[in-house]
C-alpha cells in the first residue's frame, strides 16, 4: 500500500502488521486500537491522525510527519522516529526510554514528566518544548536545540549534551550532575538551583546564565564563557575555572574552596 491514500479514513482495529506503507497518507485516519507492529511507514503522513492504543513495536516510522497526531500513551521504545516531525503531538503518558528521536522535531511538543532514559536525540528540534521533570538520563542531545525549552526539574545526569543549544532554555532544579555539556550554548539560561556537580562545562558559552545556588562541586568549566554569568550562592567547591572568562561574572556568597581559577580572565571574588 505504498503511496495509498487514506486520507479521513476510519480503520479502528485495523491490522497492518509487517505491511510496507512508504508515503502513505494517513492524514485524520483514525487507526485507534489498531496493530502495526514491524511495519514501514517511512516518510508516511500521519498528521493529526489518531493513533491511541496503537502496537507500534519495531515500527520504522523514519521521516514521518506525526505532527498533532495521538500517540497517548504508547509504549514507543522500539519504535523509530528518526527526522520525524512530531510537532504538537500528544505524547501524554507514552513510554519514549531508549527512542530513536535523531533529528526529530519536537518543537513546542509537551514531553513533560515522560520516561525518555537513555533516547536518542541528537540534532532534534526542542525549541520551546516542555520538558518539566522529564527523565532524560542517559540521553543523547548532541547538538540539539533547546532554546528556551522548560527544562525545570528534569533529570539529566549521565547525558550527553555536546554542543547543545540551551539558549535562554529554564533548567531551574534540574539534575545535570556528571552530564557532558561541552561546548554547549547557555547564553541566558536559568540554572538556579541545578546539579552540576562532576559536569563537564569545558568551553560552554553561558553569558549573563544563571547558576544562583547551584551546585557545582569538581565541575570542569575551563575555557568557559561566563561573562556577565551569576553565581550567587553556588557551590563551586573544587571547580576547575582555569582559562574562564569571568568579566562582571558575580560570585556573591559563592564557595569557591580549591576552586582552580589559573589564567581567568576578570575574577573578582
Amino acid at each position: 500500500m505504498d503511496g495509498a491514500n487514506l486520507t479521513g479514513a476510519n480503520l479502528l482495529n485495523v491490522n497492518l502488521s509487517q505491511v510496507s506503507a512508504v508515503a502513505t497518507n494517513f492524514r485524520r485516519v483514525n487507526l485507534k486500537g489498531g496493530n502495526l507492529t514491524a511495519s514501514n511507514l517511512r516518510g508516511a503522513n500521519l498528521r493529526g491522525a489518531n493513533l491511541a492504543g496503537v502496537n507500534l513495536l519495531r515500527t520504522i516510522l523514519e521521516n514521518a510527519n506525526l505532527a498533532q497526531a495521538n500517540l497517548q500513551g504508547l509504549f514507543l521504545s522500539d519504535t523509530n522516529f528518526s527526522r520525524c516531525d512530531l510537532q504538537g503531538a500528544n505524547l501524554r503518558g507514552a513510554v519514549l526510554a531508549a527512542t530513536e528521536l535523531s533529528r526529530t522535531n519536537l518543537s513546542n511538543t509537551d514531553l513533560s514528566g515522560l520516561n525518555l532514559r537513555g533516547a536518542n536525540l541528537n540534532n532534534s528540534n526542542l525549541t520551546g518544548a516542555n520538558l518539566m521533570a522529564t527523565d532524560l538520563r542517559a540521553v543523547n542531545l548532541t547538538l540539539a536545540v533547546l532554546t528556551k525549552a522548560n527544562l525545570s526539574n528534569a533529570k539529566l545526569n549521565n547525558s550527553y549534551l555536546y554542543g547543545t543549544n540551551l539558549e535562554e532554555a529554564n533548567l531551574m532544579g534540574a539534575d545535570l550532575s556528571k552530564t557532558y555539556l561541552r561546548r554547549a550554548q547557555m547564553h541566558r539560561a536559568n540554572l538556579s538551583n541545578t546539579q552540576l556537580q562532576q559536569a563537564d562545562l569545558r568551553g560552554v558559552a553561558a553569558v549573563e546564565a544563571t547558576f544562583n545556588n547551584a551546585q557545582l562541586q569538581e565541575s570542569i568549566l575551563v575555557s568557559a564563557d561566563l561573562r556577565g554569568a551569576n553565581f550567587q550562592g553556588a557551590n563551586l567547591s573544587g571547580a576547575d575555572l582555569r582559562n574562564a572568562v569571568l568579566l562582571g561574572t558575580s560570585f556573591q556568597g559563592a564557595v569557591l574552596q580549591n576552586a582552580k581559577v589559573e589564567g581567568a580572565i576578570g575574577l573578582v571574588r
